[in-house]
Formats: structure tokens, sequence, C-alpha cells
């Protein structure tokens, strides 16, 4: 309303002509672009709070595990890739750090996932801070049934291995519940139909799926 409220010549004072300019016509409603009802999703992300400030590296790893899987399982469910990783901390005193890589090609399988976003995890660490938040997010979406891509030369054809075996996980938990199978070093920290958990989570512990 400020912005509107402003004349033009104002704004191109304040901000420059051409920018001055645009603030001034999008304040008034008035856009030449066309409007694009198709974009797609840019990223999915999954991330705990801690209902208590976290010093084992372990626990803090396991969870960004079982992350990374519910993660690679919501990309498959939607029919995307990522290629982008970004793991994301934030430390006992709300400071908070990121880091991120591209893979080779996109990506909506743990063990594409998960290795770089243990290796991020590693990389952002400050091992003298207690975790408050662990995250990891992928970004550069596409469709998967639209991937196109260059095989190599030796590569064998076909659904590769990781692919089979996230398809019956997928299965098998679609069938008898979320987290009915899952991987064995993410047991500490996922929750489990079947057995108890070692590390029970805190009421105050808090997950979200943005």
């Amino acid at each position: 309303g400020d912005v509107a409220a402003c004349s033009q010549a104002r704004l191109q004072k304040a901000l420059g002509e051409a920018l001055g300019d645009r603030f001034c016509r999008l304040s008034r409603g008035l856009d030449a672009r066309p409007v694009d009802a198709g974009r797609g999703r840019k990223s999915l992300s999954k991330e705990v709070t801690f209902g208590s400030d976290v010093a084992d590296r372990k626990q803090v790893e396991r969870r960004l595990l079982a992350l990374s899987e519910q993660a690679a399982a919501s990309l498959r469910k939607k029919g995307l890739k990522g290629r982008t990783v970004t793991v994301k901390l934030r430390w006992e005193g709300f400071d908070t750090v990121t880091r991120q890589k591209t893979l080779p090609r996109p990506a909506d399988t743990l063990e594409a996932i998960w290795p770089v976003a243990q290796e991020l995890l590693r990389e952002a660490d400050r091992p003298h801070l207690k975790v408050r938040l662990v995250g990891v997010s992928l970004s550069g979406l596409s469709q998967s049934a639209t991937e196109l891509r260059q095989l190599g030369l030796f590569e064998p054809q076909g659904t590769a291995p990781d692919t089979r075996i996230a398809g019956a996980l997928d299965a098998l938990n679609e069938r008898f519940g979320s987290n009915a199978v899952t991987r064995a070093a993410a047991l500490g920290e996922s929750s489990r139909r079947f057995m108890p958990d070692p590390e029970p989570r805190s009421p105050n512990e808090s997950a979200s799926d943005a």
C-alpha cells in the first residue's frame, strides 16, 4: 500500500529508473507477464527439530538417514527426481548452516542420496556444538517418467538394482504401513511397527515436510 501510494518519480529517485518504474507498475497490478499455472514443485524437504539438543553425532546421522529415506520415498510417490542435495543443521544457539551438492544425475533412491547427505553432514558439522535441528532437501526436481539421459557404454540395461529395491520397499510400506520396512542403520531413529525403539522419541520432537 505504501509503495502504491508513492508517485512513479519518487520511486525512481529512491530505487533507480528501471526498478522504480517496475515497482510502481507492480504495486498497481500492472504486469504484462503471462500467468504460468504449470510451474511444478521446486524442492522437497524433510527435517526434524529434536526435543532437546543432541550431542551424539551417531544419533544425528541416524536421523538424517531416516529423513533421507523419507525424502526419497516422497520423490518416488510424486513421480519426481532431485538433482541437488542440501543438508541443513541448526545448532544449540540457533545458528543455522546449509551445505549442498549436485548429483551427476537426478535421483529418487536412498542409495544415490544418502552418501552425499552423509558427506555434507560431516562437512557442515561443528563437533563442539549440540544439534537442535537436522534436515535434508532435494531441489532441481524433474519428472521421473520424462527424464532422459545418455547411458554409459558398459552400463547394464534395464532397471537398476537400487530402483528395484526402492520399489519393493514402497510396495511393502504401502501395504503394511509407513516404516514397516526400513534400513537397519536407521532402526535407532525410525518409528517402527514391530519392535521397540532403543532411543524413544521425545514428545516435544517434531518433524516437517516442506
